[in-house]
């Protein structure tokens, strides 16, 4: 089947990956979010799509924005207010375009059907899980070279 008749396209290199994922602890970056409507009972759920950093794979969870149920808007708020934290936002979240690009560190599980899923309340910043050395060597500010002092062929470009 030809698919550009239809308008349609499959890049498989930003396909979502979720059934090759496993539940662990992953430092993701934020692709995209959009607002869904779901089933009948008033529910929109803020669904974004993530890209583990370690290996490229990609899928997607969301929170509750709207919802018949009062409790499920309070938890889905509460874990998107997380979320966007520990993205490195703050003050007041309008549009979570506001996040894509930013990255962070999650817990996933598998929901009851084998998909991917956020851990509630595990979202912890990035830079918290970067290897000590880069710390290390941003922090040591005792040699500072003049640009005399620096010689041509040491630098890589």
């Amino acid at each position: 089947m030809d698919l550009s008749k239809h308008d349609a396209v499959v890049d498989l290199e930003s396909s979502v990956d979720e059934e090759l994922i496993k539940a662990g602890t992953y430092n993701v970056e934020v692709i995209s979010s959009e607002g869904k409507p779901l089933g009948n009972n008033g529910g929109i759920l803020c669904e974004f799509t993530v890209k583990i950093l370690e290996n490229g794979k990609m899928f997607r969870d969301g929170f509750w924005v709207a919802h018949n149920n009062p409790q499920s808007v309070e938890i889905g708020l509460g874990n998107l207010a997380r979320f966007a934290k520990a993205c490195g936002h703050s003050g007041v979240l309008k549009n979570t375009d506001d996040l894509n690009g930013m990255k962070l560190n999650v817990k996933v599980e598998m929901n009851d059907s084998g998909y991917p899923q956020f851990v509630n309340k595990s979202f912890r910043p990035f830079e918290d899980n970067e290897e000590v050395v880069s710390k290390k060597t941003s922090t040591n500010k005792k040699s500072v070279q003049k640009d005399s002092d620096v010689d041509s062929e040491d630098i890589p470009f």
